[in-house]
């Protein structure tokens, strides 16, 4: 896999609390690789790694250097289990007015799983149905990492000593193309998944948390060309807790510029949260073209107040192009003009 590099710098200004402190990011580095096969051998080699530079008034200053190389194995046992052992190492090195600290964790991992599938004609067209199971084991040791500056969540790392299994089912259409070459669409991705917390059972930590997870159940529906349905829902397994989060989404797009979406999210109430429960939708439209315009809108049921709208129109030329956003909240109302010019990114007045 190719090296991406990302350099940006990041500036927050609390303009509902002049006097705030906010930690700034200027700047920050990112290269990262994706897993890649190292030759011909059965070895996948990939790495993530980041330098910040955290800055603000009131102290809590510094940088931190971070990498993560990782090297993992594609191995097939037998016709129809396939095994993935990985091991990664994360480095972390901080240099700030707390003093200079590091921390060097290694991370575990074996998945297995299987791969069955069946394959039903349609006439010319060909429908696979497969069915993937997978079992992951994951292990991080646990350190106290009191001693660590605390800039963000990369700075605190959780042990980790876990068994997920999942159960996946896809439909996958084949069809032919106008030159006769072979077109693939997925039709149906549906996945059940759950994790079951080994320290948590053997009472490694005293958090209260039960051993076994909520399960989680994701899907992505494209029956047709111009429509998608997804899901992404946790429902509770202790007691009567049922449902316990849940992201919803119907999309109608003619193209790839004009598209109806509409959304669900739900989140159950917890020690720390109130219930949320919401409904969005949004509309894109380029039949004005160079003029593109979107306009998209929340609407809380939890009490059912209106959560926001904002309205976006942006003329686009060759090179450049001219925005403008409105964005309505029960409490503030905002006012955006800018322009962007290719390669350069965005100017916001």
């Amino acid at each position: 896999g190719a090296v991406t590099a990302v350099l940006r710098a990041r500036s927050i200004t609390d303009l509902a609390a002049p006097d705030a402190d906010p930690l700034q990011r200027l700047p920050e580095l990112n290269l990262n690789q994706s897993l890649t096969r190292l030759g011909q051998s059965p070895l996948f080699f990939g790495f993530a790694s980041s330098l910040v530079n955290f800055d603000r008034e009131q102290g809590g200053a510094g940088q931190r250097l971070y990498f993560r190389p990782a090297l993992a194995a594609a191995i097939r046992v037998g016709p129809w289990l396939d095994v993935v052992p990985e091991l990664a190492v994360s480095q972390r090195l901080y240099f700030s007015g707390q003093g200079d600290a590091d921390r060097l964790l290694p991370e575990l991992g074996t998945t297995l799983g299987t791969h069955l599938s069946r394959v039903y004609s349609l006439g010319v067209d060909r429908l696979r149905h497969s069915i993937e199971p997978t079992v992951r084991y994951s292990y991080v040791p646990a350190r106290d990492e009191g001693h660590l500056p605390f800039f963000d969540g990369r700075d605190r790392i959780a042990g980790q000593n876990l068994l997920e299994y999942a159960l996946a089912t896809r439909l996958t259409l084949r069809q032919s193309g106008v030159d006769g070459t072979p077109q693939y669409r997925e039709l149906l991705f549906l996945k059940l998944s759950q994790v079951y917390d080994i320290a948590v059972e053997r009472g490694h930590r005293e958090s209260g948390e039960k051993p076994l997870s909520s399960l989680r159940v994701e899907l992505d529906a494209r029956l047709a060309a111009w429509g998608q349905i997804g899901m992404d829902a946790q429902v509770g397994m202790h007691g009567d807790s049922g449902l316990e989060r849940m992201t919803a989404a119907v999309k109608v797009n003619r193209s790839e510029t004009d598209s109806l979406q509409f959304d669900y999210v739900y989140r159950d109430q917890t020690a720390d949260n109130p219930k949320t429960e919401y409904l969005g939708f949004m509309v894109q439209s380029a039949v004005l073209a160079p003029l593109f315009v979107s306009l998209e809108g929340r609407y809380s049921l939890q009490p059912g107040l209106e959560l926001e709208k904002v309205a976006a129109a942006e003329y686009r030329g060759r090179c450049w192009s001219l925005f403008v956003e409105y964005r309505h909240r029960p409490d503030d109302e905002q006012i955006m003009l800018g322009f962007e010019l290719s390669g350069l990114g965005r100017v916001v007045f």
